[in-house]
């Protein structure tokens, strides 16, 4: 009987040590799942995170960098993501940036870069291949890119921009430009850094050939109070009033009315002809993030965007679904467009003579 007892004893003894050992066992084994599943998450929301951030490099200007005040928001709604904005002076300054990180980059897209820069940087060294499903809505004239590596998604008009309170009787023409009475009188951008600057330049050859323009800047040099490297250095100096001329865009006035309620600056296109300036982006070869950089591209040639353009950016959209606002509708173009007279294979074979050509014939005022 004893011995009995004391088997059940040990039977019970043996059941609870299996049930402690057991439970014992499991709490383990459901810490460790959990712990694995934390671990999972967590590496999970990094990877989603560092995907979910889209670094854009922007090359713009105070008045153009308005319009990301409102786009953001709606680009990182609809897309769940955040957008990085890191702002550049100029063109020049952005893209050799993007060639100093090299295989290390910082950025998934470019913005904000002319279109007189394609033919330096419009190739595969430096950004992706994509044919945008909106590029349906844009005119053949401003994809002038047939490998689209560079999308436009803005244009405007270079011109003159006068302080109409200093100047009573405008400028009509490039060879008015010329006369000795607006000596130290306008402010240009320099082409080297510039895409406003570069513009004027290829504008000046598409005016004059490629003999002529050489007069026309050794016409014009000393009436150049000025040579600045961006717009936005160049514009402080025209409104701080060293200056009563200032290239920019025709569009300008129309700024000054909304923001300030002022009339007193005024734009002018000379007679010789209009020259068009684009703005481009393009997706960086080195980025990780292709499908997102690729949304966003989609993005800027949407109609949420375009509307934008005029609204906050004071820029004319490049989707013809867009309907120009009365004040862009009122602006005077030069209807004769001076881009067709320059192709990309001419400006290719001559850019580098072109820029050192304008460079000794600038000596002195850059």
């Amino acid at each position: 009987m004893e011995k009995n007892n004391l088997r059940i004893k040990n039977l019970k003894e043996l059941k609870h040590s299996f049930l402690a050992y057991f439970s014992y066992s499991f709490i383990i084994f459901f810490l460790i799942i959990l712990l694995l599943f934390i671990i999972g998450c967590s590496k999970k929301e990094d990877i989603n995170l560092h995907y979910s951030q889209l670094t854009i490099y922007v090359n713009g200007n105070f008045v153009e960098n308005r319009i990301w005040e409102d786009a953001i928001p709606i680009f990182e709604e609809i897309y769940d993501c955040h957008l990085n904005l890191i702002y550049f002076k100029s063109s020049f300054n952005a893209i050799n940036q993007i060639i100093k990180e090299n295989k290390k980059p910082q950025a998934d897209v470019l913005i904000g870069i002319g279109n007189t820069y394609f033919n330096e940087v419009a190739n595969d060294s430096i950004f992706i291949s994509y044919k945008p499903y909106n590029i349906r809505y844009i005119p053949n004239k401003f994809t002038k890119d047939n490998k689209y590596y560079l999308i436009p998604y803005a244009y405007n008009y270079l011109a003159f921009i006068y302080d109409s309170e200093e100047i009573k009787e405008p400028l009509k023409s490039f060879g008015g430009m010329q006369d000795g009475k607006w000596k130290n009188n306008i402010i240009v951008l320099n082409p080297q850094f510039s895409s406003m600057g570069n513009g004027m330049l290829l504008w000046s050859i598409a005016a004059f050939n490629n003999n002529g323009y050489k007069h026309f800047w050794r016409s014009v040099k000393e009436n150049i109070y000025s040579v600045r490297e961006s717009w936005e250095d160049a514009y402080n100096m025209f409104l701080a009033k060293e200056a009563p001329i200032v290239l920019g865009f025709i569009s300008m006035p129309i700024y000054h009315r909304e923001i300030e309620n002022s009339y007193q600056y005024k734009a002018f296109i000379p007679q010789e002809g209009e020259f068009r300036i684009s703005r481009c982006a393009g997706i960086i070869k080195t980025t990780k993030k292709i499908k997102l950089s690729e949304q966003f591209i989609e993005f800027l040639l949407s109609t949420d965007f375009q509307n934008l353009l005029q609204a906050k950016g004071w820029m004319y959209p490049v989707n013809r679904k867009i309907k120009l606002k009365p004040d862009f509708l009122l602006i005077k173009n030069n209807r004769k467009e001076l881009n067709n007279k320059l192709n990309i294979e001419d400006i290719k074979h001559n850019y580098l003579q072109w820029i050192k050509n304008w460079q000794k014939i600038m000596k002195k005022k850059v």
